[in-house]
C-alpha cells in the first residue's frame, strides 16, 4: 500500500436539531478519515432516509447531497441552506417550512414535493422538475428558475 492511499473506516456521525442543538439521530457512515464535514453529513443523511428516519428540523446545512435519493423523505422545518442538492431525487419528499436558502438544486426532481412555506431564497432551481409540487406559501425571492419545469405546481 502506498503512503497516500487512505482506508475508508466506520464512524458514528451525529446530526442535531437546528433549534433544540439536541441530537437527532447518530448515523454510522463509511468515509474516509479525512472527508470533510459536508461529505460526512450527506453520507449521514442518506443513512437516515434509508432507514425512514424523521429528518423534521434537522441542522443540514451545507450537505453534499448531489444526487442522493431524498423520494418521501421527512424534511420540515429543517435547515438546508447552502446544501448541495443538484440532481438530487426529492420526489414526494416533505420540505415543508424547511430553509433552503442559497442551497444548489440544479437538475433535481422536486416532483410532487410539498413545498409549503419553504425558503428558497437564492436557492438555484435550474432545470429542477417541480411539476405537481406544493408550493403555497413558498418564498421564492432571487431563487434561479431557469429552466425550472413547473407544469402543474400549484
Amino acid at each position: 500500500m502506498s503512503a497516500l492511499s487512505v482506508e475508508a473506516h466506520t464512524e458514528k456521525f451525529e446530526v442535531r436539531n437546528r433549534w433544540t442543538n439536541a441530537v437527532q439521530f447518530t448515523a454510522e457512515i463509511i468515509c474516509s478519515p479525512d472527508a470533510s464535514i459536508r461529505v460526512k453529513l450527506g453520507l449521514a443523511i442518506r443513512w437516515a432516509v434509508k432507514s425512514g428516519a424523521d429528518l423534521s428540523g434537522a441542522d443540514l446545512s451545507g450537505a453534499d447531497l448531489s444526487g442522493a435519493d431524498l423520494s418521501g423523505a421527512y424534511l420540515s422545518g429543517a435547515y438546508l441552506s447552502g446544501a448541495d442538492l443538484s440532481r438530487a431525487y426529492l420526489s414526494g419528499a416533505y420540505l415543508s417550512g424547511a430553509d433552503l436558502s442559497g442551497a444548489y438544486l440544479s437538475g433535481a426532481d422536486l416532483s410532487r414535493a410539498y413545498l409549503s412555506g419553504a425558503y428558497l431564497s437564492g436557492a438555484d432551481l435550474s432545470g429542477a422538475d417541480l411539476s405537481r409540487a406544493y408550493l403555497s406559501g413558498a418564498y421564492l425571492s432571487r431563487a434561479y428558475l431557469s429552466g425550472a419545469y413547473l407544469s402543474g405546481a400549484y
